[in-house]
């Protein structure tokens, strides 16, 4: 199970069989995929998880320069 943060779907692979990850099998079974969803936001929850925040200044097109000591 692989949970996105930027409004993608979640993704769920069986490693057994596809250790590269290329077929994902949400959409094809979408019961065990929200029960694993749901499980993993449990725990989030359950150990105080904390996620970074958006810069909502970033900009990539800005350079900052080094500073030499």
């Amino acid at each position: 199970m692989i949970k996105y943060y930027d409004g993608m779907q979640p993704s769920l692979f069986n490693l057994a069989s596809d250790i590269n990850e290329k077929n994902n099998l949400y959409d094809n079974e979408i019961i065990i995929g929200n029960e694993l969803l749901n499980d993993l936001e449990d725990y989030l929850d359950y150990v105080e998880t904390s996620f970074p925040a958006i810069n909502q200044n970033y900009d990539p097109n800005v350079k900052i320069e080094s500073k030499v000591y």
